[in-house]
Protein backbone atom coordinates (compact mmCIF):
# COMPACT_ATOMS: atom_id res chain seq x y z
CA UNK A 1 0.00 0.00 0.00
CA UNK A 2 2.84 2.60 0.96
CA UNK A 3 4.44 1.75 -2.56
CA UNK A 4 0.46 2.67 -4.17
CA UNK A 5 0.48 5.76 -2.42
CA UNK A 6 3.86 6.64 -3.50
CA UNK A 7 3.49 6.17 -6.96
CA UNK A 8 -0.03 7.62 -7.10
CA UNK A 9 1.96 10.98 -5.49
CA UNK A 10 4.89 10.56 -8.18
CA UNK A 11 2.65 10.28 -10.86
CA UNK A 12 3.63 6.86 -12.35
CA UNK A 13 -0.03 5.34 -11.14
CA UNK A 14 -3.13 6.49 -11.49
CA UNK A 15 -5.01 8.39 -8.87
CA UNK A 16 -8.27 6.43 -9.47
CA UNK A 17 -5.99 3.08 -8.02
CA UNK A 18 -5.88 3.81 -4.71
CA UNK A 19 -9.87 4.43 -4.45
CA UNK A 20 -10.16 0.51 -5.48
CA UNK A 21 -6.23 -1.10 -4.32
CA UNK A 22 -7.16 -4.37 -2.48
CA UNK A 23 -6.65 -5.64 0.33
CA UNK A 24 -8.63 -1.73 1.38
CA UNK A 25 -12.01 -2.10 3.28
CA UNK A 26 -13.82 0.32 2.43
CA UNK A 27 -13.14 1.56 6.06
CA UNK A 28 -9.62 2.09 5.61
CA UNK A 29 -10.07 3.23 1.37
CA UNK A 30 -11.85 6.02 3.21
CA UNK A 31 -8.93 6.73 5.62
CA UNK A 32 -6.62 6.86 3.06
CA UNK A 33 -8.13 9.27 1.29
CA UNK A 34 -8.95 11.35 4.32
CA UNK A 35 -5.17 11.48 4.46
CA UNK A 36 -4.37 12.43 0.91
CA UNK A 37 -6.71 15.33 1.30
CA UNK A 38 -4.73 17.00 3.99
CA UNK A 39 -1.54 16.44 2.33
CA UNK A 40 -3.07 16.69 -1.47
CA UNK A 41 -1.93 14.99 -4.66
CA UNK A 42 0.44 16.10 -7.40
CA UNK A 43 -1.82 16.83 -10.47
CA UNK A 44 -1.52 14.62 -13.39
CA UNK A 45 -1.06 16.91 -16.40
CA UNK A 46 -1.64 13.74 -19.15
CA UNK A 47 -4.31 11.66 -17.04
CA UNK A 48 -5.90 10.49 -20.58
CA UNK A 49 -5.79 7.45 -22.40
CA UNK A 50 -4.62 7.61 -26.08
CA UNK A 51 -7.33 8.25 -28.82
CA UNK A 52 -7.53 5.86 -31.27
CA UNK A 53 -7.93 7.77 -34.53
CA UNK A 54 -9.14 7.03 -37.87
CA UNK A 55 -6.79 7.00 -41.07
CA UNK A 56 -8.39 9.60 -43.21
CA UNK A 57 -6.99 11.17 -47.17
CA UNK A 58 -7.14 14.83 -47.46
CA UNK A 59 -7.94 15.13 -51.15
CA UNK A 60 -7.61 18.22 -52.68
CA UNK A 61 -9.33 19.93 -55.96
CA UNK A 62 -12.92 18.06 -55.16
CA UNK A 63 -16.01 18.92 -56.82
CA UNK A 64 -19.17 18.74 -54.91
CA UNK A 65 -22.53 18.29 -55.81
CA UNK A 66 -25.46 19.95 -54.38
CA UNK A 67 -29.09 17.99 -54.21
CA UNK A 68 -30.14 18.81 -58.05
CA UNK A 69 -26.54 17.79 -59.19
CA UNK A 70 -25.42 21.18 -59.98
CA UNK A 71 -21.45 21.52 -58.59
CA UNK A 72 -21.03 23.40 -55.43
CA UNK A 73 -19.43 26.62 -55.96
CA UNK A 74 -16.10 26.98 -52.90
CA UNK A 75 -16.10 30.27 -51.01
CA UNK A 76 -13.01 30.97 -52.57
CA UNK A 77 -14.90 31.76 -55.96
CA UNK A 78 -13.53 28.40 -57.68
CA UNK A 79 -15.30 24.74 -57.59
CA UNK A 80 -13.13 22.92 -56.17
CA UNK A 81 -12.68 21.75 -52.44
CA UNK A 82 -10.18 19.84 -49.56
CA UNK A 83 -12.01 16.77 -48.44
CA UNK A 84 -11.55 14.58 -46.04
CA UNK A 85 -12.48 11.08 -46.67
CA UNK A 86 -11.76 7.95 -44.10
CA UNK A 87 -9.83 5.55 -45.53
CA UNK A 88 -12.18 3.10 -44.02
CA UNK A 89 -15.77 3.93 -44.70
CA UNK A 90 -18.47 2.22 -43.43
CA UNK A 91 -19.20 -1.67 -44.36
CA UNK A 92 -16.96 -4.57 -43.00
CA UNK A 93 -14.18 -3.77 -41.29
CA UNK A 94 -15.42 0.11 -40.03
CA UNK A 95 -14.61 -0.28 -36.53
CA UNK A 96 -11.51 1.41 -36.15
CA UNK A 97 -11.75 3.39 -33.76
CA UNK A 98 -14.71 4.95 -31.59
CA UNK A 99 -15.69 7.46 -34.27
CA UNK A 100 -15.29 5.51 -37.09
CA UNK A 101 -17.45 3.60 -39.86
CA UNK A 102 -19.90 7.04 -40.01
CA UNK A 103 -19.28 7.27 -43.57
CA UNK A 104 -18.82 10.80 -43.41
CA UNK A 105 -16.87 12.59 -45.44
CA UNK A 106 -15.40 16.75 -44.83
CA UNK A 107 -15.20 19.54 -47.20
CA UNK A 108 -12.90 22.25 -45.49
CA UNK A 109 -14.44 25.43 -46.11
CA UNK A 110 -12.59 28.15 -44.41
CA UNK A 111 -10.76 29.39 -41.64
CA UNK A 112 -12.72 30.09 -38.45
CA UNK A 113 -9.27 31.15 -36.30
CA UNK A 114 -5.73 30.43 -36.29
CA UNK A 115 -3.88 28.94 -33.54
CA UNK A 116 -0.46 28.45 -32.47
CA UNK A 117 -0.97 24.52 -33.42
CA UNK A 118 -3.03 25.21 -36.86
CA UNK A 119 -6.36 26.21 -37.38
CA UNK A 120 -10.08 25.76 -36.97
CA UNK A 121 -11.77 25.16 -39.71
CA UNK A 122 -15.45 25.46 -40.60
CA UNK A 123 -16.48 22.24 -42.35
CA UNK A 124 -19.52 20.70 -44.57
CA UNK A 125 -20.23 17.41 -44.14
CA UNK A 126 -20.36 15.14 -47.49
CA UNK A 127 -21.59 11.68 -48.33
CA UNK A 128 -20.37 9.64 -50.42
CA UNK A 129 -22.17 8.41 -53.69
CA UNK A 130 -21.67 6.86 -56.90
CA UNK A 131 -22.38 8.26 -60.28
CA UNK A 132 -25.20 7.01 -62.34
CA UNK A 133 -24.68 6.30 -65.83
CA UNK A 134 -23.17 9.20 -68.05
CA UNK A 135 -21.46 10.30 -65.19
CA UNK A 136 -24.25 12.22 -63.36
CA UNK A 137 -24.71 12.12 -59.84
CA UNK A 138 -26.82 9.26 -57.91
CA UNK A 139 -27.92 7.34 -55.15
CA UNK A 140 -26.37 4.28 -56.16
CA UNK A 141 -24.89 2.17 -58.83
CA UNK A 142 -21.79 1.32 -60.52
CA UNK A 143 -19.51 4.36 -61.78
CA UNK A 144 -17.68 6.86 -60.16
CA UNK A 145 -17.32 8.06 -56.70
CA UNK A 146 -19.33 11.46 -56.24
CA UNK A 147 -19.40 13.56 -52.96
CA UNK A 148 -23.20 15.01 -52.16
CA UNK A 149 -23.24 18.02 -49.91
CA UNK A 150 -25.47 18.30 -47.13
CA UNK A 151 -26.43 21.87 -45.34
CA UNK A 152 -24.73 19.81 -41.90
CA UNK A 153 -21.90 22.17 -40.55
CA UNK A 154 -19.24 21.62 -38.30
CA UNK A 155 -15.74 22.99 -36.84
CA UNK A 156 -12.89 21.05 -37.36
CA UNK A 157 -9.70 21.63 -35.55
CA UNK A 158 -6.80 20.58 -38.02
CA UNK A 159 -3.72 20.14 -35.49
CA UNK A 160 -0.55 19.96 -37.32
CA UNK A 161 1.73 17.43 -36.61
CA UNK A 162 5.26 19.51 -37.54
CA UNK A 163 4.09 22.53 -35.40
CA UNK A 164 3.16 20.06 -32.30
CA UNK A 165 6.49 18.50 -32.68
CA UNK A 166 8.34 22.49 -32.57
CA UNK A 167 6.50 23.07 -29.58
CA UNK A 168 7.29 20.17 -27.81
CA UNK A 169 10.91 20.26 -28.41
CA UNK A 170 10.87 24.05 -27.05
CA UNK A 171 10.61 21.79 -23.51
CA UNK A 172 8.59 22.09 -20.32
CA UNK A 173 4.86 21.70 -20.37
CA UNK A 174 2.98 23.43 -22.51
CA UNK A 175 -0.14 25.41 -21.32
CA UNK A 176 -2.72 24.81 -23.68
CA UNK A 177 -1.91 20.44 -25.39
CA UNK A 178 -4.21 20.45 -27.98
CA UNK A 179 -3.65 16.48 -27.94
CA UNK A 180 -4.73 16.54 -24.56
CA UNK A 181 -7.75 18.78 -25.32
CA UNK A 182 -8.19 15.52 -27.69
CA UNK A 183 -8.03 13.18 -25.41
CA UNK A 184 -10.41 14.79 -22.54
CA UNK A 185 -13.10 15.18 -25.34
CA UNK A 186 -12.88 11.87 -26.49
CA UNK A 187 -12.59 10.45 -23.00
CA UNK A 188 -15.88 12.49 -21.35
CA UNK A 189 -17.99 12.15 -24.91
CA UNK A 190 -17.35 8.21 -24.44
CA UNK A 191 -18.38 8.58 -21.09
CA UNK A 192 -21.53 10.48 -21.60
CA UNK A 193 -22.39 7.87 -24.31
CA UNK A 194 -21.84 5.08 -22.05
CA UNK A 195 -19.09 3.69 -24.56
CA UNK A 196 -16.58 3.72 -21.64
CA UNK A 197 -17.65 3.62 -17.96
CA UNK A 198 -15.94 4.78 -14.87
CA UNK A 199 -16.58 4.82 -11.19
CA UNK A 200 -18.30 8.32 -11.12
CA UNK A 201 -21.93 9.14 -12.02
CA UNK A 202 -22.36 11.75 -14.19
CA UNK A 203 -24.14 14.52 -12.79
CA UNK A 204 -25.26 18.24 -14.81
CA UNK A 205 -26.44 18.49 -17.92
CA UNK A 206 -24.06 16.48 -21.15
CA UNK A 207 -25.87 19.10 -23.68
CA UNK A 208 -23.39 22.24 -22.25
CA UNK A 209 -20.33 20.14 -23.20
CA UNK A 210 -18.85 20.14 -26.44
CA UNK A 211 -19.01 17.04 -28.01
CA UNK A 212 -16.46 14.54 -30.11
CA UNK A 213 -18.17 14.05 -33.39
CA UNK A 214 -15.10 12.30 -35.41
CA UNK A 215 -10.93 12.58 -35.17
CA UNK A 216 -9.09 11.42 -38.07
CA UNK A 217 -5.31 11.55 -38.47
CA UNK A 218 -3.26 11.99 -41.68
CA UNK A 219 0.62 12.10 -42.08
CA UNK A 220 0.41 16.21 -41.82
CA UNK A 221 -1.95 16.62 -38.69
CA UNK A 222 -5.05 15.57 -36.31
CA UNK A 223 -8.06 16.42 -36.95
CA UNK A 224 -11.07 16.84 -33.94
CA UNK A 225 -14.19 17.12 -35.65
CA UNK A 226 -17.06 18.98 -33.19
CA UNK A 227 -20.42 20.59 -33.89
CA UNK A 228 -20.52 23.68 -35.27
CA UNK A 229 -21.45 26.40 -32.80
CA UNK A 230 -22.96 29.81 -33.07
CA UNK A 231 -21.14 32.68 -31.59
CA UNK A 232 -18.03 33.26 -28.58
CA UNK A 233 -19.81 34.14 -25.33
CA UNK A 234 -17.35 36.71 -25.36
CA UNK A 235 -18.65 38.11 -28.78
CA UNK A 236 -22.48 38.48 -27.03
CA UNK A 237 -21.45 40.18 -23.77
CA UNK A 238 -19.36 42.70 -26.01
CA UNK A 239 -22.24 43.13 -28.39
CA UNK A 240 -24.58 43.87 -25.37
CA UNK A 241 -22.60 46.58 -24.71
CA UNK A 242 -23.47 46.99 -20.48
CA UNK A 243 -24.91 44.72 -17.42
CA UNK A 244 -27.55 42.12 -18.18
CA UNK A 245 -30.51 41.91 -16.56
CA UNK A 246 -30.15 39.86 -13.15
CA UNK A 247 -32.84 37.06 -14.87
CA UNK A 248 -30.83 36.63 -17.50
CA UNK A 249 -27.25 36.85 -15.98
CA UNK A 250 -28.16 33.69 -13.86
CA UNK A 251 -29.99 32.03 -16.70
CA UNK A 252 -26.88 31.79 -18.63
CA UNK A 253 -25.14 31.67 -15.44
CA UNK A 254 -27.60 27.61 -14.60
CA UNK A 255 -26.04 26.41 -17.83
CA UNK A 256 -22.31 27.14 -17.41
CA UNK A 257 -22.90 25.29 -14.31
CA UNK A 258 -24.54 22.70 -15.36
CA UNK A 259 -21.51 21.85 -18.04
CA UNK A 260 -19.18 22.05 -15.74
CA UNK A 261 -20.73 19.82 -13.65
CA UNK A 262 -20.59 17.28 -15.94
CA UNK A 263 -16.97 17.45 -16.09
CA UNK A 264 -16.95 17.84 -12.03
CA UNK A 265 -18.56 14.77 -11.43
CA UNK A 266 -15.73 12.86 -13.88
CA UNK A 267 -12.63 14.69 -11.52
CA UNK A 268 -12.21 17.31 -14.13
CA UNK A 269 -11.04 20.77 -13.38
CA UNK A 270 -11.32 22.38 -16.55
CA UNK A 271 -8.54 24.95 -15.73
CA UNK A 272 -9.60 27.82 -18.03
CA UNK A 273 -13.03 28.79 -17.74
CA UNK A 274 -13.46 32.30 -19.55
CA UNK A 275 -15.71 33.75 -21.50
CA UNK A 276 -13.68 33.07 -24.37
CA UNK A 277 -14.16 29.28 -23.44
CA UNK A 278 -17.87 29.45 -23.54
CA UNK A 279 -19.77 29.64 -27.06
CA UNK A 280 -23.69 29.70 -27.81
CA UNK A 281 -25.38 27.12 -30.34
CA UNK A 282 -28.32 27.71 -32.58
CA UNK A 283 -30.92 27.81 -29.42
CA UNK A 284 -28.59 29.96 -27.60
CA UNK A 285 -27.53 27.72 -25.45
CA UNK A 286 -24.19 27.93 -24.00
CA UNK A 287 -21.51 24.94 -24.31
CA UNK A 288 -18.57 24.37 -22.42
CA UNK A 289 -15.86 24.09 -24.84
CA UNK A 290 -11.15 24.11 -25.03
CA UNK A 291 -10.40 21.45 -22.63
CA UNK A 292 -6.76 22.08 -23.32
CA UNK A 293 -5.62 22.87 -20.12
CA UNK A 294 -8.01 20.51 -18.06
CA UNK A 295 -6.59 18.98 -14.77
CA UNK A 296 -7.67 15.35 -13.71
CA UNK A 297 -8.60 15.38 -10.10
CA UNK A 298 -8.75 12.04 -7.59
CA UNK A 299 -12.73 11.48 -6.12
CA UNK A 300 -13.27 9.84 -2.91
CA UNK A 301 -16.19 7.60 -2.37
CA UNK A 302 -18.43 10.85 -1.47
CA UNK A 303 -17.57 12.48 -4.47
CA UNK A 304 -15.55 15.15 -3.15
CA UNK A 305 -11.76 15.61 -4.68
CA UNK A 306 -8.80 15.17 -2.98
CA UNK A 307 -6.92 18.12 -2.90
CA UNK A 308 -3.74 19.15 -4.91
CA UNK A 309 -1.17 19.74 -3.36
CA UNK A 310 0.57 23.07 -4.75
CA UNK A 311 3.47 23.45 -6.96
CA UNK A 312 5.23 26.69 -7.90
CA UNK A 313 3.51 27.50 -11.35
CA UNK A 314 1.77 24.66 -10.68
CA UNK A 315 0.43 23.21 -12.66
CA UNK A 316 2.18 25.43 -15.18
CA UNK A 317 1.19 28.67 -14.79
CA UNK A 318 -1.94 29.31 -17.70
CA UNK A 319 -5.54 30.38 -17.63
CA UNK A 320 -6.21 34.41 -18.31
CA UNK A 321 -4.92 36.57 -15.54
CA UNK A 322 -8.54 37.97 -15.22
CA UNK A 323 -10.22 34.62 -14.14
CA UNK A 324 -6.90 32.84 -11.91
CA UNK A 325 -7.93 31.83 -8.38
CA UNK A 326 -5.59 32.86 -5.74
CA UNK A 327 -4.34 29.57 -5.45
CA UNK A 328 -2.60 30.00 -8.67
CA UNK A 329 -1.41 33.78 -8.33
CA UNK A 330 0.40 32.78 -5.29
CA UNK A 331 1.15 29.24 -5.34
CA UNK A 332 4.89 28.44 -4.66
CA UNK A 333 5.92 24.71 -3.32
CA UNK A 334 4.93 25.44 0.20
CA UNK A 335 1.74 26.57 -0.17
CA UNK A 336 -1.02 24.36 1.15
CA UNK A 337 -3.09 22.05 -0.90
CA UNK A 338 -6.42 23.40 -2.52
CA UNK A 339 -9.13 21.86 -4.56
CA UNK A 340 -8.98 22.06 -8.19
CA UNK A 341 -12.70 22.15 -9.26
CA UNK A 342 -12.87 25.39 -6.77
CA UNK A 343 -10.51 27.12 -9.40
CA UNK A 344 -13.30 26.55 -12.01
CA UNK A 345 -15.82 28.21 -9.19
CA UNK A 346 -13.79 31.32 -8.82
CA UNK A 347 -13.58 31.80 -12.67
CA UNK A 348 -17.59 31.46 -12.59
CA UNK A 349 -17.91 34.03 -10.23
CA UNK A 350 -15.59 36.32 -12.33
CA UNK A 351 -17.86 35.88 -15.38
CA UNK A 352 -21.15 36.61 -13.09
CA UNK A 353 -19.47 39.63 -11.82
CA UNK A 354 -18.91 41.04 -15.88
CA UNK A 355 -21.79 40.30 -16.65
CA UNK A 356 -23.97 41.95 -13.88
CA UNK A 357 -22.42 45.30 -13.70
CA UNK A 358 -20.37 45.85 -17.60
CA UNK A 359 -16.89 45.44 -16.56
CA UNK A 360 -14.19 43.50 -15.03
CA UNK A 361 -13.14 43.32 -11.80
CA UNK A 362 -9.55 43.87 -12.11
CA UNK A 363 -7.11 44.52 -14.60
CA UNK A 364 -7.68 42.18 -17.37
CA UNK A 365 -3.73 41.98 -18.43
CA UNK A 366 -2.10 41.73 -15.00
CA UNK A 367 -5.30 40.47 -13.11
CA UNK A 368 -5.97 40.95 -9.29
CA UNK A 369 -3.27 43.13 -7.22
CA UNK A 370 -3.55 43.00 -3.31
CA UNK A 371 -5.19 46.29 -3.30
CA UNK A 372 -7.71 44.19 -4.96
CA UNK A 373 -7.78 41.58 -1.75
Amino acid sequence: MIELVYNVIMETSTPAAYATAAPLTALGRAALLLALDRVGVYARLEPFPEVVTVRCDRRTGCTIYDGSGAPVPAPNGGGHFDVLRPQVVGGAGAAAGPYSGSGRCYALVQDIKKAIYGSVKLAHVVRVERALAGGRPGAAGGGSVVLRWTDERVAIKCISKAQLKRLQEKGGAMNENPLKEVRCISYITRRMSGQLAGPETIQGDPRRVLPMVDCLEDDEAIYLVMPCLHKEMFTVVEEHGGPFPEAEAFAFLRQVVDGLEVAHSLGLAHHDVSLENLMTDAGGGVIVIDWGMVVKVALTDRGVPVKVAARNQWPCRCGKMLYLAPEILTATDQSPAFDPLKLDVWAIGIMLFIILTGVPPWDVQIGPTPKDQ
